[in-house]
């Protein structure tokens, strides 16, 4: 059996919901040993499914399966001295505490970070909430719904295409992924503060929220407000293409935003008269002339098939892929061939089919070593341990590190920054900002698509492709190199610069790496221990493995926009440029790892993230219920299986919108008082679940006329003081000005050398012995050649 990364790292959980279990999780699969610790009644996700032959049991929860497969498992009682001295003594040999715990509940159980420290002073502490543990809102309640959209993802979803907003109401994204996201990023952060007790020595609080990791998510709307304000837009209306398509048996996800794709899309249309107009030939053109575009191709799109247009499109090199249900995606042969869902054999539930691996290591591989604990499973063994040989947490030191300010635990380390876009720009940005020196190599012959103002440039200035708002909002902390590398000089730089270097990042189309002689085999003999990671559409391997795209296309292939969309409506994509963000947060928790396993033993290795499988992987519930039930999860708007009433609703004011998530009979009642008690609700059948979810229409009609009457804080301030998850629907504008975000420093100013001091987010995570990231502004093209 190989071992894992992160095979010395020994981690204690407590969490109650996705995103603790999601971070604790990303370890145990790198070989971590995992200790999660529930209450006596279990943890709440074992109630959530889904469930075989839908009967619920404690023990066959799908999506507790999922994300406790590789942990131990032990109950015990908080509310016990005895229990919470157990627990102690389990983090004081540990070196992570992951938890879901609110300010004032870890507060009252002694499993602050203050209290912690007091016991094991090199425990990396992760606290993952929904608004982390300062600012105003850091004891109100959240739920994925809640972090969607105050993090301003609801906003741009659907993504920016509405045409009637009293009826398109902002949307959730399919599942709970912006859970799933504040959990991957817990996970980064946390192998952050492991690389800083390397650096320096000592342990730290990490405070992640999870509406910051949503805001990151919108990265490029924060820098687009500060460069020039007149391109943020002035609504949710329809402001370019769709992402999907209809066609002749189903949908298609399909892009032409860049020139060359639009020229050859409309060879493969046969160049019909109308598409031959001058005004096309660029974007802006295209954007301008939409809906005259927009009705010709969809036509056109109806005659072919899913599988016709995902095979001339993408020969034509085309951004296009087919919106799969969850039963094709498992029957696909590129999933199939790359082994991609894997079996779980669970004592009690039996064999379950759920996705395997999100992101792959060539020495490391990912593994499902052993199914989710049964409820306190290794009570005996684990407090058998607590009798033997205290284990003290590990606390190496990689140098003395003589900074003043101890806020670059990544420094020494060298990182090529091959990156295009978004994904890969953005793991280089977490890299350098945690003082890696990240060298991004740009190419002097082709501008990156961000370098030419796809979002704008500063002050609507262009000429210069150092203004660009997306470019710099994504790009910092790094150094900058230009070359040819279609010269055999350029490649000599290059191979100088791997000599020297511990990691190399890159998310070129297939096979581009190697035809510039530097694929991994051929940067191994030069740096043997090198660390290498590329970003890919559906993978590096397989049958599809060619296949070009976007993120934001890739995510039809892996079944997302399947699961997203308005009741009865078509399949839709999350605004956000979902999901490259997602994918960059797990290559910088996947290059930490590794260089931790390399620090250890000397070994580099090849990492590759297939976007399809990153997605497939975010959405394991909808996999989980077609596995156990043959069922296809429907697009369901904002609603949620477990809680009722659970959506968006209106507010005063045009295109206002407040989200609420009534969790539980408890909540129910809250929001009863917090109303006043109406008539309406005093419904009986209403005072359970089964009563609500069966009249749900009703109540959100009846809800909608309430919270009409207010503004979308208003409410949340009514319904938060009753403890009920609440929250405003934000958008850029309302985010650059939240008092939660100000507080938190969530938005940086950096100097840029061209355009002067602008506002772009900062890392969506917080340390508390690095209070100020070592930030520096994007560089200008061939600034350190």
């Amino acid at each position: 059996m190989p071992e894992g990364a992160l095979n010395e790292v020994t981690v204690v959980e407590y969490s109650r919901g996705a995103m603790g279990a999601t971070c604790a999780k990303a370890m145990a699969d790198l070989g971590a040993a995992v200790v999660k610790v529930e209450p006596p009644d279990g943890d709440p996700l074992r109630l959530a499914g889904p469930f075989p032959d839908d009967e619920p049991h404690p023990d066959k929860s799908g999506l507790f399966l999922y994300l406790n497969a590789n942990k131990r498992g032990v109950a015990l009682d908080l509310e016990s001295g005895s229990d919470r001295s157990k627990l102690r003594r389990l983090i004081a040999a540990a070196d992570i505490f992951v938890t879901d715990l609110q300010p004032r509940d870890a507060s009252r159980l002694s499993l602050d970070y203050d209290s912690l420290k007091q016991v094991n002073e090199g425990l990396v502490a992760t606290y993952v909430t929904h608004f982390g543990h300062t600012g105003p809102y850091k004891d109100y309640q959240g739920t994925d719904l809640i972090s969607w959209h105050m993090g301003g993802l609801g906003y741009e979803t659907p993504a920016f295409y509405v045409t009637d907003p009293e009826k398109e109401y902002p949307l959730r994204g399919g599942t709970h992924q912006a859970e799933y996201l504040a959990g991957w990023t817990a996970a980064a952060a946390t192998m952050a503060a492991l690389a800083y007790r390397d650096t320096y020595g000592g342990g730290q609080m990490v405070d992640v929220s999870a509406m910051e990791a949503v805001a990151n998510h919108i990265r490029t709307s924060f820098a687009i407000y500060s460069y020039d304000i007149s391109r943020v837009p002035e609504n949710r209306l329809k402001v370019h293409f769709p992402w999907i398509w209809p066609c002749k048996d189903g949908h298609v996800s399909i892009a032409f935003t860049l020139d060359h794709w639009w020229r050859s899309f409309k060879e493969v249309m046969g160049c019909p008269e109308w598409a031959d107009s001058p005004d096309f030939d660029d974007f802006a053109g295209r954007r301008d002339n939409v809906e005259l575009i927009e009705g010709n191709v969809r036509r056109w799109l109806l005659d072919y098939t899913r599988a016709e247009l995902y095979e001339i499109l993408q020969a034509a090199g085309v951004s296009c892929f087919p919106v799969q249900s969850m039963g094709e995606v498992i029957a696909h042969p590129q999933f199939r061939a790359r082994d991609f869902f894997v079996e779980q054999d669970h004592p009690v539930a039996g064999k379950i089919l759920l996705p395997g691996p999100p992101v792959r290591f060539s020495r490391t591989p990912w593994e499902l070593r052993e199914p989710a604990p049964i409820q306190g499973q290794h009570n005996e063994s684990i407090y058998s341990s607590l009798d033997g040989p205290r284990r003290e947490s590990a606390a190496r030191r990689r140098s003395e590190g003589t900074d003043v300010v101890r806020n670059r635990p990544l420094n020494g380390l060298r990182v090529l920054d091959f990156g295009w876009i978004l994904s890969v720009p953005h793991c280089g940005a977490w890299l350098g900002s945690l003082g890696a020196e990240v060298i991004r190599v740009e190419s002097n012959t082709r501008l990156e698509l961000n370098r030419q103002g796809v979002g704008g440039f500063a002050d609507g200035i262009g000429g210069s492709p150092n203004r660009s708002a997306a470019w710099n909002g994504i790009n910092f902390s790094k150094l900058d190199l230009t070359l040819d590398l279609s010269t055999e000089k350029a490649k000599e730089i290059i191979r100088e610069l791997v000599s020297i270097s511990d990691i190399i990042i890159e998310n070129f189309a297939t096979d581009v790496m190697g035809r510039l002689g530097l694929d991994y085999e051929s940067v191994r003999r030069i740096k043997p221990d090198i660390i290498m990671l590329s970003g890919s559409t559906l993978g590096v391997t397989g049958p599809e493995r060619n296949a070009s795209g976007w993120g934001p296309n890739v995510c039809s292939f892996a079944g997302l926009p399947y699961v997203s969309g308005y009741p009865g409506g078509p399949p839709v994509n999350m605004g956000g440029n979902w999901p490259d963000y997602l994918v960059g947060t797990m290559m910088v928790f996947s290059l930490l790892s590794a260089l931790r396993h390399r620090d250890q033993t000397g070994e580099g290795q090849y990492i590759e993230a297939s976007m399809a499988e990153v997605v497939a992987g975010a959405i394991p519930e909808a996999y989980l219920d077609y596995a156990m039930n043959g069922r296809l999860k429907e697009r369901d708007g904002n609603h949620d299986p477990n809680m009722a009433p659970h959506g968006v609703y209106p507010c005063s004011g045009v295109d206002q919108w407040v989200a609420i998530a009534v969790r539980d009979d408890a909540d129910w009642r809250a929001m009863r008082r917090a109303m006043g008690n109406p008539h309406w609700a005093g419904n009986k059948s209403y005072d359970s679940f089964p009563g609500r979810k069966g009249d749900e229409t009703e109540i959100d009609r009846m809800l909608s006329e309430w919270t009409a009457k207010m503004g979308p804080r208003e409410v949340m301030e009514t319904l938060q003081a009753e403890g009920v998850p609440c929250g405003p629907v934000m958008g850029i504008m309302e985010l650059m000005n939240d008092p939660h975000l100000k507080e938190r420093g969530f938005v940086i100013e950096l100097d840029h050398d061209e355009v002067g001091v602008r506002k772009v987010a900062g890392l969506p995570a917080h340390f508390s012995a690095m209070p100020e990231i070592a930030y520096s502004p994007s560089p200008l093209l061939g600034q350190h050649n």
